[in-house]
This record gives C-alpha cells, structure tokens and sequence, in this order.
C-alpha cells in the first residue's frame, strides 16, 4: 500500500480519527495504528469548493516505524547527492581517521589539514610523483568537506573536465549545464584531478584561467592535484598566468612518497 510519511509534509498532516476512525494497520510494519491522516491544506480548499479530490494525506506509519523511515528517506537522499559530487567509489568513506600516511606524505598531509581548518576560499595545489596517494588525499579532504559542511563538491578529471565544457558549449541549454563555468563556480568546492596530463591548447589554457579566476573571486576554493611542479607545469601549459597565480592563491603540498601501485604489485609477486 502506498503512502506518504507525515515528515515529508511542510505542515505535518492531521489525525481525525472520528471521521476516518481507527485500527489500520501500519504499512511497513503491518501492526494495528491510527488511521489515515486528513491534508489541511486540501481539506480547506474542499471547503472553499476550489478542490473536489480526496483530502487523505496518505497512511501514516506506527511511532516505531515513522522515525526509521525519515532515517532511511535521508540517508537515501544523502546518499544521492553524495553521488553528485562524483568522488570516486573506493573513496567514498575516506576520513582523516581511516587515511593512512605513507613515508614521504607527511608534511603534505600537514598542510592539507591546516588548509582545510583555515577554509578561507584559498587553493590547494597537490603534486607529487605517480602513484604516490595525492588523488587519495584531495579525495579525503573532499569527502571530509561534504559531511562538515554539506556544501556542493565536485571532484573531476581534467581531462574529463575540459571534454564535458567543450560538449556543454556546443549544446543548448538544459544539457550538460553542470559543466557550464557558471555551474562550476557556484560549487564550493571543485577539486581538478591530474592537472597537466591534458594536451595543452590556447582553449585549455584560457578556460582553465577562466575557471581558476572566477572561483577565486567567488571566495570557493579549489583543489588541484598535478605530477609537476609549478615551474614545470609552467613549461608543460606554455603559459605562466596560471602557475603565476597559483603561487599566489594557493597553499601548496608535495608529496614525496613512491609508486603505492609498484608497491602493492611488488608485494603480490612476493606472496606467490
């Protein structure tokens, strides 16, 4: 039987149980309860002779269900916009508590956290070799960010970045508007996953600056994870305007661990 939870209602629904009666049973739980609840809002408006439909706000759960099931309604729902900020899948429980430092991590992971407490709009700028934890890290911070704060996120490859704006450019609107530079701003916080291994181009380049200047003026902040290192990210866009900028607008951490995946793979080969 289909019904509707009084908590879903902006103004909760009414029990008028000499007009319904009592003794229906709980939908989920099957046990004995209070019967339909009238809509007040619908009720009025049957008054007022502006409506002629049923006036039942839907069947209302027992006191021991109600409660599991707004539980439920929220989790499902938080659930989905977790899924919205496109945070990878084995990184969706990273917590400060459950991340574990590696050799040659540590003082980036420092930086990270004072960063994070600081929340002041400024970038965060990653790098650090292949394979040694700096998408993990942004992930955490990431993933941390949406459950203190229950602000939007998005985590992104920039690769995949720069594919979905050129696709939301040459479509009209109501397609791909997440990846429109005004829908990118407004996230609070953007994290921009592998900076450099993009093909450099003037339109890369340009919307890139574009994005990183925008946000910056919006006070969100934006979190960069790239093998290079300024200068080299410099050589590699053939443009300083954005290293340029970052050196001023962002804290920056390196990370100075080895290949995690050799190391995982090396160990595998040891075991057989």
């Amino acid at each position: 039987m289909k019904y509707i939870s009084p908590n879903n209602y902006a103004i909760r629904l009414r029990h008028n149980p000499a007009e319904h009666g009592e003794g229906r049973e709980c939908p989920r739980c099957s046990k004995k309860h209070p019967a339909p609840w009238t809509n007040p809002i619908l009720a009025t408006l049957k008054k007022l002779e502006m409506y002629d439909g049923p006036v039942l706000g839907g069947y209302v759960l027992c006191s021991t269900c109600e409660p599991l099931e707004e539980a439920e309604r929220q989790t499902t729902q938080s659930r989905a916009t977790f899924a919205d900020t496109a945070i990878p899948p084995e990184c969706a429980d990273a917590t400060w508590e459950n991340f574990l430092p590696r050799a040659g991590t540590e003082t980036a992971v420092d930086i990270c956290r004072v960063w994070y407490r600081a929340n002041d709009g400024r970038c965060l700028y990653i790098t650090g070799p292949v394979g040694s934890g700096k998408t993990r890290l942004a992930c955490t911070l990431a993933a941390e960010w949406f459950r203190d704060r229950t602000a939007s996120v998005l985590f992104v490859h920039v690769v995949d970045l720069f594919d979905r704006l050129r696709a939301a450019e040459m479509k009209g609107p109501g397609e791909e508007d997440n990846f429109r530079i005004p829908a990118l701003v407004a996230r609070r916080l953007l994290v921009l996953d592998d900076l450099g291994v993009e093909k450099p181009t003037e339109y890369t380049c340009t919307r890139l600056l574009q994005l990183l200047e925008r946000r910056h003026q919006a006070g969100h902040p934006t979190i960069i994870t790239s093998n290079l290192g300024l200068d080299a990210l410099g050589q590699r866009l053939g443009d300083d305007r954005i290293p340029s900028r970052l050196a001023d607008w962002a804290d920056i951490g390196i990370v100075r661990a080895t290949d995690y995946r050799l190391e995982r793979a090396s160990a595998r080969a040891k075991r057989r």
